[in-house]
């Protein structure tokens, strides 16, 4: 007759070997997870004193000059509303009720087609009014061809200095 305790103790500490096999497989998993987590921390930290030597370069002064603000904007502002400009445009569809009221407003003016520049337009949510001649500009070029698919009629353009005549 075989031995009933033996076999029940190798069933046993062979589920204990796979429980410290498993055991193991977990801590190299959360090793390597805190692992990540730290590098993404320098990284963080990292490009926070990039951008944080970035603006210090830049003397005060100089923050609105021609030649040295497009550098900073166009690094940090610009390529960012390219870049998400078509989740923009799905999540920003609908003006605000004053700004909507106020377009409307002067549409209804006695004057007998009023011009609106709207500068900054971004996906031409306030462009849609069609009692008065709706222009608009915008530094993101993605968001200015989203408005041409619109048919608003867009430029690309930076409101500081717009492309219109004076």
């Amino acid at each position: 007759m075989k031995d009933p305790w033996g076999r029940c103790l190798r069933q046993l500490t062979g589920l204990f070997q796979s429980l410290e096999r498993e055991t193991q497989k977990v801590v190299r998993v959360v090793q390597a997870l805190e692992t990540r987590r730290v590098e993404e921390q320098k990284k963080k930290e990292s490009r926070k004193s990039n951008v944080a030597t970035e603006v210090k370069e830049l003397p005060a002064e100089n923050l609105y000059d021609e030649l040295a603000c497009p550098k900073l904007e166009i690094r940090h502002v610009h390529k960012l509303y390219d870049a998400i400009a078509p989740q923009w445009d799905r999540t920003r569809y609908k003006g605000w009720p004053r700004v909507d009221d106020f377009i409307v407003s002067v549409c209804r003016s006695n004057a007998p087609s009023p011009l609106i520049a709207d500068l900054g337009c971004g996906n031409g949510k306030y462009m849609h009014h069609n009692n008065g001649l709706v222009i608009g500009c915008d530094i993101s070029s993605q968001l200015v061809q989203i408005c041409r698919i619109k048919g608003f009629d867009a430029q690309v353009g930076d409101a500081l200095n717009a492309p219109y005549r004076r």
